[in-house]
């Protein structure tokens, strides 16, 4: 009896002592995972499918983040575990206006679409190199030349300073 009672304390010792760097982990890792990855400074862009950062306006930058799953992400950047993120399913047909803007951008960029750094210019970055490690091009286009798929995107999904969507 006394030995069931002394493994039965050092297993719940062990566990204890397990559970506590697991969950840590776990929970690191949930939250890295949870907040997109992408870093459209160089181009790469790690799930998603477009990302889009709007002008700076007042030295504050806020990005919308599409993934193959259809689900458009609105936030402040930087993101960390505190931001408040607004996100939206984009259904038909502007899912397939924005895979065929995608696309032929890729094949064949607009000569609107700048390679030169412009803070009052939205920074645009599509996925062209999908599993081969090379970074994406990055596109500089003015407020007056952005494609219509893209303003419809900026309608769909409300910025965080107007409305947080209930998740």
């Amino acid at each position: 009896m006394m030995s069931c009672l002394m493994l039965n304390n050092l297993t719940k010792h062990h566990l204890c002592s397990m559970f506590i760097p697991c969950l840590i982990v776990f929970l690191l890792s949930s939250l890295l995972m949870g907040c997109r990855t992408t870093n459209t400074d160089s181009g790469v862009l790690r799930g998603d499918r477009i990302s889009l950062h709007f002008p700076l306006q007042n030295g504050v930058s806020e990005a919308i983040v599409v993934g193959p799953d259809r689900v458009a992400a609105r936030a402040f950047d930087p993101v960390t575990w505190r931001t408040k993120i607004n996100n939206v399913v984009v259904e038909e047909p502007l899912w397939t206006d924005l895979e065929i803007l995608r696309t032929n951008w890729c094949q064949q960029p607009p000569t609107f679409a700048s390679h030169t750094p412009d803070a009052a210019a939205y920074r645009v970055v599509f996925e062209c190199h999908a599993f081969s490690g090379l970074p994406n091009p990055i596109y500089y286009v003015q407020p007056a030349n952005l494609p219509e798929p893209l303003h419809r995107l900026i309608e769909l999904i409300p910025s965080t300073a107007e409305r947080v969507l209930p998740q």
